[in-house]
């Protein structure tokens, strides 16, 4: 190829030679420069008026790199021949060698980039080597200075350094040049923005870490492992490679002489990075031997934090967990003599970036199998004392609660009863920390004028007294006797307005508060965060997964190897019901938020949850379900959401769209229950959308609501709860009551009976007194729980409410208050969506015995705020002609059930009717009367009872009503 150049070299004349080979150069040069300087676009593309810039631009370079182009061709085509330099006549480019040529060439960046495209490898090769000779002559200092210059160009450099062993050469160059200072700097420059080779020859690993050693002086040694470290980011192989060359030991012979030198803060900054890598990316990690590193490391974190250094400080940290997590072996003596002091003195540091780091080396301690020997009892105590306190402070960052989680759970994680301590610290610690700054329901004012408190109001208060939260935070330390002085009513006591003591045996009291001081602090934190979505943030940022995990699932017997497959039963052996309701309760909560299914994603409370929903036991099947509706919405809006991302035409070439949501995002908010979870429709509204239409939609939906002492299931149960005597006390007290599927009425007859409907039931506050626990003024209650209908989609078909008692009197306020000027569009939608009314034994024109329980306050009583609204008085009278004028036009069907049978409230007294069939018959809609007590009104034995068929019938034809009205609207669209 280069024959025909030689010939016609000779036989032109030199005029001629360089007039030809000024324009060829000028031809290539100027194509090389203005192709070099194109701007890309993302598609490749340039505009018109970038391009003409750039030609403007790029014009008075190629004249100039043509010029210098003329002289570079002629000593190539005279020279090339053997590889070797022949001069030229003096006075001209000729006679310059091709060292000079270069050497002038690199001088300008643009000229050095055109050098580099036509020279091509054999050109860099050519000089490197020349650069690399022993003896010292003019052109191989001539090649040195061209290599220099091309390494302070862009991408000149970065062809440069592409060239295989290229790296190691130029290394070997800087050290024994007069400019290894200058040489250095440009290398770590041009490294800094050039990707090296993915695959670096087992040689070129040597001699860096040769180099690494120091033999060539501190700045070519930092140079070196500057070196490796980039290629180690390049590629596994690379890691591979530096693993297979005893690069290992060889990192910690380096280490050493950086420890013992000091101050070479550079060379342990290169170090660390390194190590990290290795660490972990290495695909044959073993042969490392990292265990030679830990010590090193440890150094490297006390010398930066001596420079109050903590970025440097943190890096070798997580450098050191790395190794831990991958593997490396921690020594006993390490441990007391270098690492724990290392740890406890940075741990009185503010900075939240080595905390960070701190922690994560105490996880990795803690889950590296670490002995007694190594991290003891009080050591663990005493890391978990100190992460709490991290934990727990305003300023800390959801990064470093995290991080905060993350150290607790390796800490607790461990089986003795250590580990089991510092969960029960921990959760004591959230609750403790929940309970600040909050204002239970009796702070509010208690007044009769709804204006005269504000929604706001009652949204920031909570039915939990802070000191009693902080008495069960204590309890859970072991540190508190307070338990024994509160007594809780339980949950499942009927609609009874009379009282029954509930007491313990002083042996049933220290089996009480072994199996339910668990349950009860997830009762309260419950109530602390129900209704405060940045709370719930908080809480799954700090970490109740985890610690709510090492408590149940984490602390359950483990009987094999796997028991991912049965983690319902395996939870039961161990765990109470309560805790289980508790637990699937708090997690409903927690997955009410779009952004936490990132926090539920690969743990094992999705099994346990799915496999919870399944259960006989209402309530636990209720709240597991409503955890998983929650999450299957927030997965459905996340996978819409990436797929608005996808490139266009995605769905031509086959990929599968998920259907856009109709409606809002289904969200099963606290106090809102299912009769049926295994309702095909809950996993359409999850998937489409509230406002879901589709064919397993549901057609109507219908929400029960309890009264006084009353609760979403045990009020709709087919039987009361059983009253037994005490053995021992001769008391009577409540059974245990069964919260079994088959005995709730609605979940049996009505599922089959109107298979269209879903059946939802609301929970509140419904205390008869002040003494059984904190409730809200009715006003203050229907604003809250509308927005949890609403949130569920009830609103977006008909609607019936079926109530019992003061229920009825709620779902009214409920929807006057939705009638109001201004109201929430979602709440004026729900109350133009009811369609019907069933009252069971309601007092809608007020109670007797409501005016005598609120009386008796001035003698030392203590009526709940909500008992107001059942006094007799214009209040009642105002609201019943509003939802009188709903009947009247149509838009809301009613029926009433009275009761017949007198209840026997008190002992001794007479039985008495505790809502007469006067008040309660609205004055409206249709009446009947069932022959049941006050509690029993609402418990129909059968299907034929009155109580059942009734409103079997009432809701039949309100179904029927809707689907005429659907076909009308049909129709006329069809018009």
């Amino acid at each position: 190829m280069l024959r025909p150049l030689r010939v016609a070299h000779k036989r032109i004349s030199t005029p001629w030679r360089r007039a030809i080979y000024t324009t060829v150069g000028a031809g290539l040069a100027g194509s090389v420069v203005i192709i070099a300087s194109l701007p890309r676009g993302t598609d490749g593309l340039t505009s018109t008026a970038a391009a003409k810039s750039t030609f403007h631009g790029a014009a008075d370079r190629a004249l100039e790199a043509g010029r210098a182009m003329a002289g570079l061709l002629q000593s190539l085509a005279s020279s090339i021949k053997h590889g070797t330099p022949a001069l030229f006549p003096k006075g001209d480019f000729l006679t310059m060698s091709i060292a000079q040529q270069a050497a002038a060439w690199s001088e300008s960046p643009h000229h050095a980039e055109v050098l580099v495209v036509l020279g091509g490898r054999l050109l860099i090769d050519w000089l490197l080597k020349t650069a690399a000779r022993d003896e010292s002559t003019p052109e191989q200092g001539q090649a040195e200075q061209a290599l220099l210059r091309l390494l302070q160009s862009g991408r000149a450099a970065s062809a440069l350094l592409s060239r295989p062993g290229a790296v190691a050469k130029l290394l070997a160059i800087a050290a024994k040049s007069p400019d290894v200072d200058v040489f250095a700097d440009s290398m770590v420059s041009a490294l800094g923005s050039t990707t090296l080779l993915e695959t670096a020859s087992l040689d070129e690993m040597k001699l860096l870490l040769e180099q690494g050693k120091g033999i060539s002086g501190p700045k070519i040694q930092d140079l070196a492992v500057t070196c490796l470290a980039d290629y180690a980011e390049t590629s596994l192989v690379n890691c591979g490679k530096i693993a297979a060359v005893s690069g290992g030991p060889a990192l910690a012979e380096i280490a050493s002489t950086a420890v013992h030198d000091r101050h070479r803060a550079t060379l342990e900054s290169q170090l660390t990075r390194l190590m990290s890598i290795l660490a972990q990316d290495c695909p044959i990690s073993k042969q490392l031997r990292m265990e030679g590193w830990l010590e090193h490391l440890l150094y490297f974190a006390a010398d930066a934090a001596a420079r109050r250094d903590w970025v440097q400080a943190a890096k070798a940290l997580d450098t050191f967990s790395a190794c831990l997590n991958h593997g490396a072996p921690l020594n006993a003596e390490m441990t007391s003599v270098n690492l724990l002091p290392l740890l406890n003195r940075l741990a009185g540091e503010s900075d939240e970036l080595l905390r960070r780091s701190l922690l994560t080396a105490v996880t990795a301690m803690a889950q590296s199998g670490a002995s007694e020997e190594h991290m003891t009892t009080s050591t663990r105590e005493a890391w978990a004392e100190k992460i709490l306190a991290w934990l727990c402070e305003d300023s800390c960052s959801a990064m470093l609660r995290f991080a905060c989680a993350d150290a607790l759970t390796a800490l607790a994680s461990d089986s003795t009863e250590v580990g089991l301590g510092i969960a029960r610290a921990w959760l004591g610690d959230l609750l403790v920390h929940l309970s600040r700054n909050v204002k239970a329901h009796h702070s509010i004012r208690q007044v009769t004028a709804p204006k005269e408190v504000t929604e706001t109001i009652y949204t920031d208060t909570v039915a939990v007294l802070p000191g009693y939260a902080r008495a069960v935070a204590a309890d859970l330390r072991g540190s508190s006797e307070r338990w024994r002085q509160y007594q809780e009513p339980p949950s499942y006591f009927d609609d009874a307005l009379g009282g029954l003591t509930y007491q313990l045996s002083p042996a049933a009291q220290e089996a009480y508060q072994d199996a339910s001081v668990l349950g009860r602090a997830l009762k309260v934190i419950c109530a602390l965060v129900a209704n405060d979505p940045l709370k719930q943030n908080w809480l799954r940022s700090a970490g109740l997964l985890q610690v709510l995990h090492r408590l149940t699932l984490g602390a359950q017997p483990q009987g094999g190897d796997d028991v991912s497959d049965d983690v319902s039963s395996a939870l039961g052996e161990h765990v109470s019901i309560s805790v289980r309701r508790q637990c699937a309760r708090i997690l409903a909560i927690l997955s009410q938020q779009q952004d936490a299914l990132g926090s539920f994603h690969g743990s094992r409370w999705q099994r346990w949850l799915e496999v919870s929903a399944a259960v006989e036991d209402c309530k636990l099947a209720s709240h597991a379900r409503r955890a998983t509706l929650n999450l299957q919405s927030a997965r459905t809006v996340a996978t819409a959401e990436a797929e608005s991302f996808a490139m266009p035409g995605a769905e031509s070439r086959g990929a599968i769209s998920a259907p856009a949501l109709q409606g809002r995002r289904l969200v099963m908010r606290d106090n809102v229950h299912l009769f049926d979870p295994g309702a095909e429709h809950h996993e359409v509204l999850a998937t489409e959308g509230t406002g879901a239409t589709s064919a397993g939609a549901p057609d109507i939906d219908i929400v029960f609501v309890h009264g006084i002492r009353g609760g979403p299931f045990v009020t709709w149960r087919r039987v009361r709860t059983a009253k037994t005597l005490d053995p021992n006390t001769g008391n009577l007290q409540m059974a245990v009551p069964d919260m079994r599927h088959d005995l709730c009425w609605p979940t049996v007859w009505l599922k089959g009976d109107i298979p269209g409907a879903r059946l939802l039931s609301l929970e509140y506050a419904a205390p008869a007194s002040g003494w059984e626990g904190e409730s809200l003024p009715l006003w203050g209650t229907v604003g809250q729980l509308m927005d949890q209908l609403t949130a569920a989609g009830v609103g977006e078909r008909p609607v019936v409410f079926v109530c019992h008692s003061m229920g009825g009197i709620l779902v009214k306020e409920m929807l006057v208050k939705a009638m109001q000027p201004g109201a929430p569009a979602l709440h004026a939608q729900l109350r133009r969506q009811t369609r019907g009314l069933a009252f069971y034994a309601t007092p809608h024109h007020g109670s007797w015995l409501a005016d005598v329980g609120w009386n008796l306050r001035f003698l030392g009583a203590s009526p709940a705020a909500s008992v107001v609204h059942l006094k007799r008085g214009p209040q009642q009278e105002e609201i019943n002609r509003a939802i009188a004028e709903l009947h009247e036009t149509g838009d809301v069907d009613v029926i009433s059930f009275c009761e017949s049978i007198p209840l026997s409230l008190v002992g001794m007294l007479p039985r008495v009717l505790v809502v007469p069939e006067e008040t309660a018959f609205p004055g409206y809609g249709e009446t009947a009367n069932v022959a049941a007590d006050h509690i029993d009104a609402c418990k129909p034995a059968s299907r034929e009872d009155p109580a059942y068929s009734l409103l079997e019938r009432f809701i039949q034809r309100i179904c029927q009503a809707h689907r005429r009205r659907d076909k009308e609207a049909d129709g006329l669209e069809a018009v």
